[in-house]
């Protein structure tokens, strides 16, 4: 399992994150006819591997931003979507911050990946105007084994 897909699997199985983005988890772009709120998630960086001076470590550090977006335009709006996007960033500090553990993917055979640490970093409020949304950035840096090569 790659450390993209366990980021998307962690958004995607908390209860509190999908109570408000109902499975609206997108990698790097949204859909075009995206419902908001959602989120989307990319690297930025895309990983130090961990060396020795036998080889590999066996250890990737790698960089990623998740944007909680909400548009301001949309029709059911009860309130306010500045603090609905709070809300969402919140919940995915939540389900991230301070991880440790295996994520195990839903395909058969099942794969798996063992995350050594998630912290949570800096964040950013924005107003896009040409989307018309409220967005939080946050940056997450996660630690996680990988395999080694090895040469004959």
């Amino acid at each position: 399992m790659l450390v993209e897909e366990a980021i998307y699997k962690l958004l995607r199985d908390d209860t509190a994150v999908n109570a408000i983005v109902e499975g609206r988890i997108y990698p790097i772009i949204l859909d075009r006819n995206v419902t908001y709120p959602a989120i989307v998630y990319r690297a930025l960086h895309g990983g130090e591997h961990e060396e020795t001076l036998d080889g590999g470590g066996g250890l990737r550090h790698s960089r990623f931003g998740i944007f909680s977006t909400q548009s301001k335009d949309e029709n059911d709006l009860d309130e306010s979507p500045y603090p609905i996007v709070l809300r969402l960033a919140e919940a995915v500090r939540e389900a991230l911050q301070g991880f440790t553990g295996t994520v195990t993917s839903d395909e058969s055979p099942p794969t798996t990946i063992a995350i050594r640490n998630i912290t949570a970093g800096p964040f950013e409020d924005k107003y896009d105007d040409p989307t018309e949304t409220f967005q939080r950035l946050q940056i997450f840096e996660v630690w996680s084994e990988e395999s080694i090569p090895t040469f004959s």
